[in-house]
């Protein structure tokens, strides 16, 4: 709830909406990073702090508590795909779940999860490729690594599963190789978010196919919150949530922590 807009200000408004405790001083309000009040633009009349700019009760009309929060999002891996025993396969491996970041008063955040390898689909049996690396690099999944081998898990973030290697027959027609996975997209971003319970859901990587020889599982994704409030004794402070487990848990966003 921000600080009325009209009418009368009382340090009693100031102190509920950014913490404090009694004796109030307005010197302990300056404008972040000098003071407790958040950098949001509804608090730009409020002076900086560390600067010897004046400040009075006029400044907070409207002024509002929000949290500085930043965020990375990341889709679950696609699988790789499976290889053949003799000809080519059909279809795909499964594609990655997306993961997100939602919550009341907030934007939704969205990273799609990266698309499952084709089946059976590589030029001839030892075509398989690799699955693709997580955004935050590497552990992508290996293709197979000989004749008629299982592709490998990504193992990162994100990274997509290796596709399997087919079949050399020494007669009739040889099997096919899967194709790698491709690694789930990823959203970063930044915001002053008001007091709310933030919800991050992690995507399942994508399952390999199941062939002659199997594609390697892409791996989940991600999420990763860090909220910046002040803490008890009025230093800002950063704190970071990752999920990086399937599934979804919650984060509430309190109003100040401020309160000596």
């Amino acid at each position: 709830m921000a600080v009325t807009s009209s009418g009368a200000i009382t340090f009693a408004n100031i102190q509920s909406e950014f913490g404090g405790a009694n004796p109030i001083s307005l010197n302990e309000y300056y404008r972040d990073s000098g003071g407790v009040v958040s950098g949001n633009s509804e608090n730009e009349d409020v002076a900086s702090g560390g600067n010897g700019n004046p400040i009075s009760m006029s400044d907070f009309y409207g002024a509002t508590f929000k949290a500085y929060v930043t965020w990375s999002v990341i889709g679950g891996g696609g699988g790789g795909g499976y290889a053949t025993h003799s000809g080519g396969g059909s279809g795909s491996a499964s594609s990655g779940s997306s993961s997100s970041l939602s919550g009341s008063g907030f934007s939704t955040v969205t990273a799609s999860g990266g698309s499952g390898g084709t089946n059976g689909g590589g030029p001839g049996w030892s075509g398989a490729t690799a699955g693709g690396n997580s955004p935050l690099g590497g552990g992508g999944g290996a293709a197979g690594s000989g004749e008629n081998s299982n592709g490998s898990n990504g193992t990162v973030a994100g990274a997509g599963g290796g596709g399997a290697t087919g079949n050399n027959r020494s007669f009739g027609t040889d099997g096919a190789a899967g194709s790698g996975g491709s690694a789930g997209s990823q959203s970063t971003g930044s915001a002053y978010v008001a007091p709310t319970t933030l919800t991050l859901a992690v995507g399942a990587g994508g399952a390999g196919g199941d062939g002659n020889a199997d594609g390697g599982s892409g791996y989940q994704g991600q999420v990763a919150v860090t909220v910046r409030v002040p803490n008890s004794s009025g230093d800002w402070t950063d704190t970071t949530t990752t999920r990086s487990s399937s599934g979804s848990e919650t984060l509430a966003i309190a109003t100040a922590a401020y309160n000596t």
